[in-house]
């Protein structure tokens, strides 16, 4: 909520009343300079009858900033890149939306994931995980069944 400096509280307490009434008026994130709620990039993650695809959205990396593991049964995908300060040193960044220079993510396989069977590409700004089926669990998605 933004006081007018007619019913402000804190207009005749000089330049505190000024700082905490920016403050109170100010998302956190701004003082800090990074929104922390965009650190991790987005994904979709699609199923067929032969294998399950997660899409990571990271623009801005190169192939080898990533870093993709198994652990106990979970996909581990981190990037820990420095962030570049920008060679302008004139100029400061009061919003900062988007940074994946640094996150992890982790997802549970399913059971019918062969984690031999996992590839990875980075094409677009976009990390392309391909986990295929077993070969038991490729079933046919779309079949008629009889009720008895």
């Amino acid at each position: 909520m933004k006081f007018d400096n007619k019913n402000n509280p804190f207009a005749k307490a000089g330049i505190f009343g000024e700082l905490l009434d920016e403050f109170l008026n100010t998302d956190i994130t701004k003082f800090m300079g990074v929104d922390l709620t965009a650190s991790n990039p987005r994904v979709n993650v699609s199923e067929s009858a032969n294998d399950f695809v997660i899409e990571l959205a990271a623009p801005g990396l190169e192939k080898s900033d990533f870093d993709l593991n198994i652990v106990e049964g979970r996909l581990k995908i981190s990037v820990n890149k420095p962030l570049k300060e920008e060679d302008d040193k004139d100029r400061k960044f009061l919003r900062r939306e988007f940074n994946y220079n640094t996150f992890t993510r982790s997802f549970s396989l399913p059971e019918s994931v062969d984690a031999n069977a996992i590839s990875a590409k980075y094409e677009g700004g976009v990390l392309f995980i391909t986990m295929a089926k077993k070969e038991e669990n490729k079933a046919d998605f779309s079949r008629k069944i009889n009720i008895s």
